[in-house]
Parts: structure tokens; C-alpha cells; sequence
């Protein structure tokens, strides 16, 4: 009896195995094929650290909406490493049959590995400052190619400012050398001059940058342009503060690779945010901040220790168009047929940002111009191709203040524009009606017709001035 009921229960845990076996078939044949993907960035810098920990989150996020698992395959390169960054991206397609390769940072790598991509039929989508692209990384010798809508943003902000020359500081690299050749023309045009430009060797040391700005603050522009990226622009703006040259009488504009620096949903791995106060810079327009992305950003925030910003958001949204491309029919296994789902790109994101790969790189024409105010920014203008320079893009809305920009806060919790020019005049009463000095009153007051003559050129300028007169002792007809 004993043995009759050890064969059935036997027999019963066979079906039931069976059974269950068979409950979990159809999930186990639904759940599918890992998608390999190739990752190469420089993870011991602030920017691909960020990239890399956003992508994964992507990658977690946008399994449970799409049927695509993506596996992504992690190479750490120094970005200044061209010849390992190819070396690795040919392993990647070779041993481990990736679909696709994103990164690197840097524009040379980029061009390399690029180029195995199109002999492999490998879509890669490199992540120059600018944002995500398909396209080969352009010359920095020619605008052909360039997206430069980010300098004649500057540049109509300077012209809107009135200031008549600059000073450029960049990045001696591949990525820094594009400044140059994209505002110079622009500039030219509008009567403003480049002078004293500086490049300077992001290998340089501390003490190098510290000589850098030393020799640039015994001259007479105070008016800075820096065009560097994240890990370059921390050491920059250190020395920058040490040397105290971010108070008042300064003026410094960002582009677009330093927006993160004074992003101010940066809360943690950025000291250097409350240096750039007054500071000026341009970005993407970014004003539709929904709910999910500042709930995302906590929580990015408390697993890294670190901030996703609009940079990581790009490539968080990387993955999401990927995996979009990939549920496409046959593009999962043929990479000239998922290139060209990835270029048809073109979606809002959960985090309210327009991610728009049509054309090869994101669409960035409509920029914001801000200004770091404390712990915050405020827009103070917009521009895009269409408008040029605006105080917001309203119908019939009225420029208000000196400028078609909000008027800015300046270095020095000031409102007075630097660098502001300081006028001389003498106090000498030899001749009365050419300029004359009243000390007795404050502030001072000046009559004569070199000054009525002055006043009536200010009247019209094209531009704002902003300037203080200086009384002088008699003894400096003779003097310094």
C-alpha cells in the first residue's frame, strides 16, 4: 500500500512539474533576445560618468515599455586615447556582434570609429557636447558642416550688449578649435573684434591656467567667451576665482559645454556653481520640465550621487529612440535599416524635452540665453533662426529694459554692465566753456561743451554704454 502511494505521488509531482513547465513556456519564448549594444566613453570623467550611469538607467526604464532588452557592453577609454577608442570599437563589432555603438565624447575618437561603423554596417551615435549625432564629426577649419547656431546666439548677444570686442578662451582640441571658425564671420559683420584669443591644452597644469589668467587680466577686455568642456571648465573657473577675476568689472558667457555647471538642477558633484554668479551662457531651450523628469532627477540623484542634466537627458533619451528603432521590422539585425529608423527620430520624451534626430543630429536652432543668479538661472532672451535675439517669443510683446535681453545681474550683484569705461575729466577752470567741474555737489557735476559733445555722440550709439566720469586733479594735464 505504502509503495502503491509513493508511485502516485510521484506520479502526480510529474504532472505538475509538467504542468508549470508548460504554464511558463509561452513567457519564457516571449521574453526576448538581448540586443548587444557597444558603450565606449571616458568614465573617469565627470561627463561620462554621468552618460554612462544615465544610459543604464535608460536601459532599466525602457524594458518595461518595449519588448527590446538592450545589453550594453561598457569599454572605459580615455577620451584622449584615439587609437585604443578604435581598437575597442573594433572588438566590440567583431567578438561581440554589437548592433549599435554609442560615445565616445571626443571628436577625434568619433571619427574613427564612425568610419568602422559605415564599413560594418554599425550605426554609431557619438555624443559630442552639442548632443547625440550620426553624422562624422566635422573639420574645425571650416564651417561646412558645423552647427553654429549656438555662436550666433552669442554672438547676437554680445552685438544686443554693445560690447566691441572679446576675449575667446577654448579648448585646444578638435571640439574647442570649432569656436573660431564659426563666430568670426558673424563677429566680423557686426563691427566686434576677437582680441588676445586664447587656447589652452587641457593637459595644462593648474599653475599653467593660473599664468594664463594672469596675463589676460593685465589687459584691458574684461569681457570673457569660454568655450571648454566639463572637466576642462571646472579647473578653469577654479583658478578663474582664485585669481579674483568673477566680480564686478567682469563679464563671462558659457557656451553651451558649461551650461552644467551653473545648471541648477546640479545639486550635488558641483562646487564651482557659486563662482559663476552674474555669468551669461546659452543652452537649448528647456522649459517644458515635466513632474516624471524632476521625479526621475531625485531619484538619479540619490542611487548616483550625481545630477542628470540635460546632457544626460540625451542620452537617457539615446536608449528610448534605440529601442523605439530596434521594434522596428527587420531593423534589429540590419544595421543600414536601423541607421535609418534612428535618423527618422523625432519624439517628445516623458521629461518634456524634443528629442529630433532628423537630419543626421539634434535639433538645437531654438536656444535660451540665462543668467546665473545665486543658486538659480533666469532666461533673460531667446533666440532661433526665424527671430534672431528676443526678450520671448510673445506677439506684440514689448522690450522692456536697455537691451533686447532681460536686463542681467552682473559679477558683483550689480546692474551696471561691465566693463564699465571710466572718463577722465579734468578739474581745471582755465577754460569754462570747454569743461568745467563742480566738486560741490554730489555726484560731481560737469558742464562745457566737451561734454555736451560727448553726451550728444553717447545719444547715438548703436548700442548701450555704460560709463562713469572720473574727476581729475589739475596736476594731471602734466601727470600720468
Amino acid at each position: 500500500m505504502a509503495e502503491l502511494l509513493q508511485k502516485s505521488l510521484k506520479a502526480l509531482l510529474s504532472v505538475s512539474v509538467a504542468l508549470v513547465l508548460l504554464w511558463l513556456r509561452p513567457s519564457m519564448a516571449a521574453k526576448p533576445d538581448e540586443v548587444p549594444v557597444g558603450v565606449i566613453l571616458d568614465l573617469n570623467s565627470e561627463l561620462g560618468k554621468m552618460v554612462n550611469n544615465s544610459l543604464a538607467l535608460a536601459v532599466e526604464d525602457t524594458e518595461r515599455y518595449t519588448a527590446t532588452k538592450i545589453r550594453l557592453i561598457i569599454r572605459n577609454v580615455s577620451q584622449n586615447d584615439a587609437v585604443a577608442a578604435a581598437g575597442n570599437a573594433s572588438e566590440l563589432i567583431e567578438k561581440h556582434k554589437v548592433r549599435a555603438i554609442l560615445g565616445p565624447q571626443n571628436s577625434e575618437q568619433a571619427g574613427f570609429i564612425v568610419e568602422l561603423g559605415l564599413e560594418s554596417q554599425v550605426p554609431v551615435i557619438w555624443f559630442p557636447i552639442t548632443g547625440p549625432s550620426l553624422l562624422p564629426p566635422p573639420s574645425p577649419s571650416s564651417n561646412q558642416g558645423l552647427n553654429c547656431f549656438q555662436f550666433q546666439a552669442i554672438a547676437a548677444t554680445i552685438e544686443a550688449l554693445g560690447w566691441q570686442s572679446i576675449v575667446p578662451i577654448f579648448e585646444d582640441t578638435e571640439y574647442g578649435g570649432h569656436l573660431i571658425p564659426c563666430l568670426s564671420n558673424v563677429l566680423k559683420d557686426m563691427g566686434i573684434r576677437m582680441v588676445n584669443i586664447t587656447a589652452i591644452d587641457p593637459d595644462s597644469t593648474d599653475v599653467e591656467i593660473d599664468d594664463i589668467l594672469v596675463k589676460l587680466n593685465n589687459r584691458r577686455t574684461h569681457v570673457f567667451l569660454v568655450h571648454m568642456s566639463m572637466d576642462l571648465g571646472i579647473r578653469f573657473i577654479q583658478s578663474a576665482e582664485e585669481q579674483d577675476m568673477m566680480g564686478e568689472g567682469y563679464a563671462w558667457i558659457l557656451t553651451q559645454g558649461l551650461s552644467s555647471l551653473t545648471d541648477p538642477q546640479v545639486t550635488t558633484g558641483n562646487p564651482l556653481k557659486g563662482y559663476m554668479q552674474g555669468a551669461l551662457g546659452v543652452r537649448p531651450m528647456d522649459s517644458n520640465k515635466t513632474r516624471w523628469r524632476r521625479w526621475t532627477q531625485s531619484y538619479f540623484d540619490y542611487r548616483f550621487n550625481s545630477t542628470l542634466s540635460v546632457y544626460g537627458w540625451w542620452a537617457y533619451h539615446t536608449i528610448e529612440a534605440l529601442a523605439m528603432a530596434l521594434e522596428k521590422p527587420g531593423a534589429d539585425n540590419n544595421g543600414t535599416k536601423l541607421q535609418s529608423e534612428i535618423w527618422d527620430t523625432n519624439f517628445t520624451g516623458l521629461s518634456g524635452i524634443n528629442f529630433n534626430l532628423k537630419g543626421g543630429q539634434l535639433d538645437q536652432s531654438v536656444l535660451e540665453v540665462y543668467n546665473v543668479i545665486g543658486p538659480r538661472e533666469r532666461v533673460i532672451g531667446y533666440w532661433k533662426p526665424e527671430t534672431g535675439l528676443v526678450q520671448n517669443f510673445s506677439k506684440g510683446a514689448k522690450i522692456s529694459g536697455k537691451y533686447q535681453l532681460k536686463d542681467p545681474l552682473w559679477p558683483g550683484d550689480t546692474l551696471d554692465k561691465p566693463p564699465k569705461l571710466r572718463i577722465g575729466v579734468v578739474a581745471t577752470n582755465s577754460f569754462p566753456e570747454l569743461v568745467s567741474v563742480d566738486n560741490s555737489t554730489t555726484p560731481v557735476m560737469i558742464h562745457g561743451f566737451a561734454f555736451n559733445v560727448f553726451l550728444k555722440v553717447v545719444d547715438v550709439l548703436p548700442f548701450p554704454l555704460d560709463y562713469e566720469f572720473v574727476p581729475l586733479p589739475n596736476k594731471s594735464r602734466s601727470g600720468s
